[in-house]
């Protein structure tokens, strides 16, 4: 009798304890879980508006030119770096960006020499390379400096 008494005793106290740390183990998870949501909400609406953005070449592109254009172009050519080893983007068509596009020229057919410039043969073919490998312009929101990066 007095174990069953101990047994009914011991019960009493420690059950509300047991349900208690369940309830908090189960807040914490709903908590989490919520959070988890919250943040694959964020990274759809992130991807989303980061392929909306995808990148296109739509003009011919020389040494001298500046602007996304070139850091399209500079992201396309350092995906590879036999054609682009430095792999700037800076949004400058240099010296190194048009080695890079002599090399791309070369290397994929276009040119036998390589002219280092972006005339309709070699849009054609980087516009390919875009669609292997699209590229998207994104805002830095500590700096608003645009920067070209491959999409997932």
């Amino acid at each position: 009798m007095k174990n069953a008494l101990k047994i009914l005793l011991m019960t009493a106290v420690l059950a509300p304890l047991t349900i208690g740390i369940a309830s908090a183990q189960s807040t914490s998870l709903d908590q989490l879980l919520n959070q988890i949501a919250t943040l694959q909400q964020q990274i759809n609406v992130l991807r989303s508006q980061q392929t909306a953005a995808g990148a296109e070449l739509i003009t011919r592109l020389k040494e001298g030119d500046r602007g996304d254009q070139v850091k399209i172009l500079q992201a396309i050519l350092a995906a590879d770096s036999e054609v682009y080893p430095e792999g700037i983007v800076s949004g400058l068509f240099g010296k190194l960006t048009k080695a890079a596009v002599n090399r791309f020229q070369i290397k994929t057919g276009i040119h036998a020499t390589g002219t280092g410039t972006v005339g309709p043969l070699t849009l054609k073919k980087l516009n390919e390379k875009l669609t292997e490998m699209p590229v998207a312009l994104e805002t830095t929101a500590a700096s608003g400096v645009q920067v070209c990066a491959k999409v997932p």
